[in-house]
């Protein structure tokens, strides 16, 4: 036997554990396929709001968990990467400049905007995290997203079928959310159990989504999907027979056909008029906002308008589109908001690309970043938590491919 010293490093620990996973993955189940079914149930029974819009009282209450499980893992061992470097950044300077100038304006409009900022960045900090932590390997982590999943679906069709969704929203007392709210959660259970499934099961799941986004009238979430999972099929093709493509094609072609076909009431009739969108009043607001958005740049290019977009006391009339980060935390903030979807989003492209992680994780990252580009493009304001998902899904990407470069540079300590 040698007496020499085996001066191989010891094997590094781990930069993540099985909790922090499981935790991400409840998390995100909690965040978005719970707020879907707790509004869900409130129009089916008639119950109050005791949760109020029930998204910001889970973040509230999951932030503790995820904050301690994410500091134990870095305790164990610091990891940051420039995606972690670039969203802290963003937060940071978001509620920074928010802070100066309500300190610097003082009125009820810059108030407001303030308090809706501080909403934001909290919610996008507890998603983060959530995202972040989550793994979508192993045989268990889809079960609990196919049933939400499912449970999502039927409760689209029931609202197809009887419309007791919509007869709830006509009482403005119930706080019921907006169809765009259920149509994210759906959206975000969808892409991140598609590159669970098998090329039979996607098929499947495609048609489900489709049907249901139309059937809740989420116009955005609708096209954005059809887009991003056809971006998606295209890219991972190598990964797949060129057969289950097509089958997957075929049977999303033949479900968005029968879907079309049917008998529908006015209600569902949203998704259609993307097919004519100067018909739609809302469209045409939002052509408005982004008139406004744009004046207002033009007056203040690097500065904004921070309170500007606040129209007769009421939020929500801003641009729905990146520009609004532009006019609420000026140039630089819109600079930073653009960087750290554009970051995360090269990520996920670069590992799909190179396949340095065949994971479900890597595709769901691609997917909802993807998607992120495309709302912040056309549709959704810097306000929306779900650009938040896939930035900590790139980030936890990057912690990933740390995580096997340690294991290939620290072999296991073998007998002296």
């Amino acid at each position: 036997m040698s007496d020499a010293l085996d001066t191989r490093p010891a094997p590094e620990p781990p930069l993540d554990s099985p909790g922090l996973a499981v935790a991400g993955r409840a998390a995100l189940l909690l965040l978005f396929p719970g707020f879907f079914l707790y509004h869900s149930l409130r129009a089916a029974l008639g119950l109050p709001p005791v949760l109020g819009g029930f998204f910001g009282v889970a973040a509230v209450g999951l932030a503790p968990l995820l904050v301690c499980l994410q500091l134990r893992a870095s305790l164990r061992r610091p990891v940051v990467n420039h995606v972690d470097a670039a969203v802290a950044l963003t937060i940071t300077f978001h509620g920074a400049w928010s802070l100066a100038r309500y300190l610097h304006h003082g009125d009820l409009g810059a108030g407001a905007k303030l308090t809706q900022t501080g909403t934001t960045l909290f919610v996008w900090l507890v998603v983060y995290l959530a995202a972040r932590g989550c793994r979508l390997e192993g045989a268990r982590a889809p079960v609990a997203f196919t049933l939400a999943f499912w449970a999502m679906v039927l409760i689209a069709l029931a609202e197809g079928a009887t419309g007791f969704l919509a007869e709830a929203r006509r009482d403005e007392g119930r706080q019921l959310a907006s169809w765009q709210g259920l149509g994210r959660s759906l959206l975000v259970t969808a892409l991140l159990l598609w590159p669970t499934l098998g090329s039979w099961a996607r098929a499947a799941s495609f048609g489900a989504t489709v049907a249901a986004l139309f059937l809740l009238g989420a116009r955005t979430e609708f096209a954005g999907f059809v887009i991003v999972v056809a971006v998606g099929t295209v890219a991972g093709a190598r990964l797949d027979r060129v057969g289950r493509s097509i089958w997957v094609a075929a049977a999303a072609l033949t479900l968005v056909v029968v879907v079309l076909s049917a008998d529908l009431d006015a209600r569902s009739h949203r998704v259609m008029q993307l097919l004519d969108l100067e018909s739609s009043r809302s469209f045409r607001e939002r052509q408005l906002f982004h008139r406004i958005a744009w004046d207002t740049i033009q007056e203040h290019p690097f500065a904004g308008g921070f309170a500007s977009p606040v129209l007769e006391d009421e939020l929500g009339t801003y641009a729905h589109n990146a520009l609004s980060a532009w006019v609420d935390y000026g140039l630089i903030g819109f600079c930073l908001f653009v960087y750290v979807n554009l970051a995360a989003f090269a990520v996920s492209a670069a590992d799909l690309r190179r396949r340095r992680l065949e994971s479900a994780t890597c595709s769901a990252a691609f997917l909802l970043c993807l998607y992120s580009l495309v709302v912040a493009v056309a549709a959704k304001s810097v306000f929306d938590p779900i650009f938040a998902v896939g930035w900590g899904l790139a980030a936890g990407l990057l912690v990933e491919r740390r995580r096997q470069a340690a294991r290939a540079a620290s072999p296991t300590r073998g007998p002296p």
